[in-house]
């Protein structure tokens, strides 16, 4: 199915490296390159595709070069990148249903609030897509077939889903100076330990400075909340008790305590008023 002029196009903004007609910003036929944008493009695919290419790599690049991201930002994420280098698009064929919406997931950090998180777009199978119609065209479907197989090797390799390494607290740590999450690293001698993401690699916090917060030993860290852990399943009385606080909402941050107290003596004077002006009618 191809749009015919004058009909909508699925989007609210072009991707990257595309402009639309000032006249007619929803026209498939009115879908132009950007010269500046599209350059860029073309060379991040081509760059990626060299030995030793990364999206880290791309990152820092176009950071040292002051390009800015697509919302603006002085920094692209590795996120974005991929999301670019995924897009079908640049080969010419706009899709539409790409991604469909999934409910929230739990929060990534114990040290931050819960909130409410908002819902996220997952990705949907290529068989499911929806062909739209054709824009011109800014990588070749060669170079993004192999763009796409290097990512999905990439994935594979990558340090999260290696298993070599066995650690009880895998993906459960968190820095308690900058609230990033902690990676699990194993020297060549054998040593783990846990480090704080934005002091390894302060890009992916989107951070302007490393953190200072030392390597914490993996092994003693795994033993402390193991040794914590027994202990608790061995008196289970004190899991009731930890729900009941947890309940009473003694676990949250204290300015948000006191706002809990303020809205419950807020309350309490609302009723005694009402009461008030029930017995006076």
């Amino acid at each position: 199915m191809k749009l015919q002029a004058g009909l909508l196009l699925p989007w609210t903004a072009p991707p990257y490296g595309y402009r639309l007609h000032p006249d007619r910003p929803r026209d498939p036929a009115g879908v132009q390159i950007e010269p500046t944008e599209g350059a860029i493009v073309q060379e991040l695919f081509v760059r990626y595709l060299e030995d030793g290419g990364t999206l880290l790599g791309l990152a820092k690049d176009l950071l040292q070069r002051g390009m800015k991201s697509p919302r603006g930002n002085p920094r692209w994420s590795t996120a974005s990148l991929h999301g670019l280098l995924s897009n079908p698009a640049y080969t010419g064929k706009l899709y539409g249903g790409r991604t469909h919406a999934r409910p929230a997931r739990i929060r990534r950090s114990a040290t931050h609030p819960l909130g409410k998180p908002a819902h996220s777009q997952a990705s949907t199978p290529p068989e499911t897509w929806t062909f739209v119609t054709h824009i011109p065209a800014l990588v070749s479907q060669d170079v993004f077939d192999r763009v796409q197989a290097k990512l999905a090797l990439n994935k594979q390799r990558a340090s999260r889903n290696t298993k070599a390494h066995r650690s009880l607290l895998r993906a459960l740590v968190s820095c308690g100076v900058c609230q990033s999450a902690c990676l699990a690293r194993t020297t060549k001698h054998g040593h783990s330990y846990s480090m704080c993401r934005c002091a390894v690699q302060p890009l992916y916090s989107q951070h302007d400075q490393r953190c200072k917060a030392r390597y914490s030993p993996a092994q003693q860290l795994d033993a402390l909340v193991w040794q914590d852990l027994c202990e608790l399943l061995a008196h289970p009385e004190s899991i009731a008790y930890a729900l009941e606080r947890a309940h009473g909402g003694h676990w949250l941050p204290q300015e948000l305590q006191a706002r809990q107290d303020a809205l419950r003596k807020g309350q309490g004077s609302l009723t005694h008023q009402l009461e008030r002006l029930t017995e006076a009618y």
